[in-house]
């Protein structure tokens, strides 16, 4: 059996002010992946907001290990 695990990344760095599917949706996807993808895989996200409640929603999320300014 192929361990499909050596395909995920160690890190995905998301902004959260993306096009298509918005940050806050693709934490809720990721929520729901399978806890051995979600332990090999941390997420750093990346934000030009200040808006504290915005950064605490993302914080909600278990798997965020850190939130980056972005330059």
């Amino acid at each position: 059996a192929r361990n499909h695990l050596s395909e995920v990344p160690d890190v995905i760095f998301l902004d959260i002010n993306r096009p298509a599917i918005d940050g806050f949706s693709f934490l809720l996807a990721y929520d729901g992946m399978p806890a051995a993808f979600k332990k090999k895989c941390k997420l750093v996200v990346l934000s030009s907001t200040d808006n504290r409640h915005n950064i605490d929603d993302v914080y909600a999320c278990n798997s965020v290990k850190a939130v980056l300014p972005k330059p």
